[in-house]
Parts: C-alpha cells; sequence; structure tokens
C-alpha cells in the first residue's frame, strides 16, 4: 500500500488543531451565552447566524476556488478567523451585549468557508484516485481527534479559566493552521492565479456547478442525505448543551464527557474506514449506518437524570456513523471532474451547511415554544433519522438510483 504524502499529513494535522480549537471556542461561546438572560433563544440565534452565513459564504468561496489561487486565500482567511475569535473573547470577558457576539459569529461565517472548502479541493491533488478512501478515513480520524480533545480542553479551560480562554485557543489554532497551509507545497494550480480557470463572473462557475450537481444523481443523493445528518447535528449544538445544563443541572465537564465519547467513536470508526474503505462501496452501506446512528441515539428518549445511562448508546452512535462523511467524501472526489469542483464543493458546502443552523433554531424553539425537554428533542430527532434513512433504502431499490451509485464508484 501506497504511503500517503507528508504535505497530506500536514494538511489533517493542521485541521484537526484548527478543529480542536474550534470545539473548545464553540463550546465555550454557547456555555457563556446560556448563562446569559434568555440564553437558549440566544444560542439558536448565534447557530442559525453563524450557519447562514457559511452557507451563502459556502458558493462564492467555491466559485473563487475556481478561479484564483486555493492556498492563498485559505491563509488569509485562517489569519482573519484569528483575529474575530481574539475580538469575541474580549466580547465574552467584558459581558458586552450578545448582539455584538452575534455581529462576529456572522463575520465569521462569512470566512470559514474560504478554510474549510480548501480541504476538499486540496486532497484530490493531494493523493491518488485508489487512495482516496484511506486519505479520507484518515483525515476524518485528525478530525475526530480534534472533535474529541476540544471539548475535553474547552471544559476544562471554562472550570479553570473561563469561557475567554477557550476563545483564544481556538484563535490560536488558525494562527497555527495558516502558517501550516502557508508552507504546504501543492500543485501550481492551487497556487498561481493565472493557471486557474479564466476570468469572468464568478457566478458562471457557480450556475455551471449547479447544472453539474442536479443532473448527477450520486452527488445529488449524496449532498441530500449529508442535508438530513447535519440537520440532525445542528439539534445537538443546542439541545445537548441545554440538556446537560438546564434539564440535568450538570457542570461543563460533562457536556465535555458526552461530545467526546461521540468523538472517540467516530474516531475509531474512521480509522477501520481508512483501512477497509475500499470494501465498503456499495451504497446502501451509509444508509444502514445512518439508521443504526439514528436508533442509538433515540435512547435519549429515556433520559431521566444520569448521563452515564446514555453514554454508551452516545459512543456507539459515533462508532457506527464515524464511517459516513469519509465514505461521503471520497465518493464526491473520486466523481466530481477539476473544472467544477470548487462550484459543486461550494454549493454542497452551503445546502449542507444551512442544515447545521436550521437543526439548531428547530431544537431551540422546538424547547421553548412546546416545553419540549431537550433528551425528547434529540431523541426524536433520531427517530426521524432512523424513518428517512430506511425511506431512501426503500426508494433507492425500488429505483434505479441503486444501480446508478453502484455503476459510478
Amino acid at each position: 500500500m501506497a504511503r500517503l504524502s507528508r504535505w497530506f499529513w500536514q494538511l489533517v494535522l493542521a485541521d484537526g488543531v484548527s478543529e480542536l480549537g474550534n470545539q473548545a471556542g464553540w463550546m465555550a461561546c454557547t456555555w457563556a451565552v446560556l448563562s446569559r438572560p434568555n440564553g437558549i433563544e440566544w444560542a439558536s440565534v448565534l447557530s442559525f447566524g453563524y450557519g447562514v452565513c457559511v452557507a451563502g459564504a459556502n458558493c462564492i468561496a467555491g466559485a473563487l476556488f475556481d478561479r484564483f489561487p486555493v492556498k492563498r486565500l485559505s491563509v488569509f482567511a485562517s489569519l482573519t478567523l484569528a483575529i474575530i475569535w481574539t475580538a469575541l473573547a474580549v466580547c465574552v470577558m467584558f459581558v458586552s451585549p450578545v448582539w455584538i457576539w452575534l455581529c462576529l459569529l456572522m463575520m465569521a461565517g462569512l470566512i470559514a468557508p474560504f478554510t474549510e472548502l480548501a480541504w476538499m479541493v486540496f486532497v484530490p491533488t493531494l493523493v491518488a484516485d485508489d487512495q482516496l478512501e484511506r486519505a479520507n478515513g484518515m483525515g476524518e480520524l485528525i478530525f475526530q481527534a480534534g472533535v474529541f480533545a476540544g471539548p475535553l480542553v474547552g471544559s476544562w479551560l471554562i472550570a479553570v479559566v473561563g469561557s475567554p480562554a477557550a476563545l483564544l485557543v481556538d484563535a490560536l489554532t488558525f494562527v497555527a493552521a495558516a502558517l501550516a497551509i502557508h508552507c504546504l507545497k501543492v500543485p501550481m494550480s492551487l497556487t498561481e492565479t493565472g493557471a486557474k480557470a479564466p476570468r469572468g463572473a464568478w457566478w458562471q462557475s457557480l450556475r455551471t456547478g449547479a447544472r453539474y450537481l442536479f443532473s448527477h444523481r450520486v452527488v445529488l443523493v449524496v449532498t441530500a442525505l449529508a442535508f438530513v445528518l447535519n440537520f440532525a447535528y445542528g439539534v445537538m449544538d443546542i439541545a445537548l448543551p441545554t440538556m446537560v445544563q438546564r434539564q440535568f443541572f450538570q457542570p461543563a465537564t460533562r457536556l465535555g464527557m458526552l461530545i467526546g465519547l461521540q468523538a472517540l467513536g467516530m474516531g475509531i470508526a474512521a480509522c477501520f474506514y481508512s483501512w477497509q474503505g475500499r470494501r465498503l462501496r456499495h451504497p446502501s452501506w451509509p444508509l444502514w449506518l445512518i439508521g443504526m446512528f439514528g436508533l442509538c441515539m433515540s435512547s435519549y428518549f429515556f433520559a431521566r437524570g444520569q448521563l452515564f445511562d446514555i453514554a454508551i448508546p452516545t459512543f456507539l452512535a459515533g462508532t457506527v456513523f464515524g464511517m459516513v462523511p469519509p465514505m461521503f467524501r471520497a465518493v464526491i472526489q473520486r466523481t466530481v471532474p477539476t473544472r467544477v469542483r470548487g462550484a459543486v464543493f461550494g454549493i454542497r458546502a452551503a445546502v449542507i451547511s444551512f442544515s447545521v443552523p436550521l437543526g439548531g433554531f428547530v431544537a431551540g424553539n422546538a424547547s421553548v415554544l412546546f416545553g419540549w425537554r431537550p433528551s425528547m428533542v434529540i431523541g426524536g430527532m433520531a427517530v426521524a433519522v432512523t424513518l428517512l434513512s430506511l425511506g431512501c433504502w426503500l426508494w433507492m431499490r425500488r429505483d434505479s438510483a441503486m444501480a446508478a451509485l453502484v455503476d459510478n464508484q
């Protein structure tokens, strides 16, 4: 088996460090706003505002990646995000109005796609086609290591120093990521403006990418499933901290434990996928894994006061679900041609990223308007995901979509 290049490892390590800080920062921000008056409502608004900006900026970032140097844009975006998260730490430290936090997070949302989307564009140029499963599996493993360590670091910083310290750690990780990407050796097409697509209106690239997305069933089905899964995670982004703080009255370390357990399970699954991913290309695999994830998370319906009752199901949910993201990424990276890669990745990321704040908005309002316990919101989401995955599987068996997906593997 061929070894992955050092430049690939440099990229994924930078992504993992950045995600560690991002998890710690978001946890600190959510924890801080929940302690303010109308905290649940503000947490939903912050998540929704950030996510809407990310969704809108993804389309623009993807189109610009087809026309301008990806490396330069990504470095500039990382440094800008470091400044924004530092400013947010200062605002939290001095208990400024929450609407200022919202403005800063919306600015971060407009910049974030230039770092997150760059990873998808870089990987197919740094690894061979037959190594995409392994590369995406290892990338997911490092990413989940950051997701696992981030809440632990964040909860420890919140308990010992305070939320502003966790936000400053997030800012420092963006500086480290910018330095790593700046030193990255990538093909000339990602560094030189002259080697990119011909100049013109960015919406022309966007329109071309949209036509490709809607005319290729493989990309469309994978994008729709990813939308649903990210909606589920948006629900958990709001409902899980609310459940720990307001339903069970537990400290931030318990929240870090739950998020960390799920990330640990996803890391184990990603490691397995990097080893056996080429044997798991049949399109029914992600549907069954998504259904099992929903069944595990439905245990939240029965949560009554002890977080340890849901610790094992949370870990198992991460274990069965962890292979799905690298599966989806490998299919997309292999299927989409280079000439429209940035635009298609951007549109797909915009659709997916919008589902996260939408899920958070629904979770926050379901708790407030209907009086549902946060654990009931998570359990209901899990049941819906399970039924949807079963419905997709039945539809794909009846229709010719299953055969179309197999032909494109």
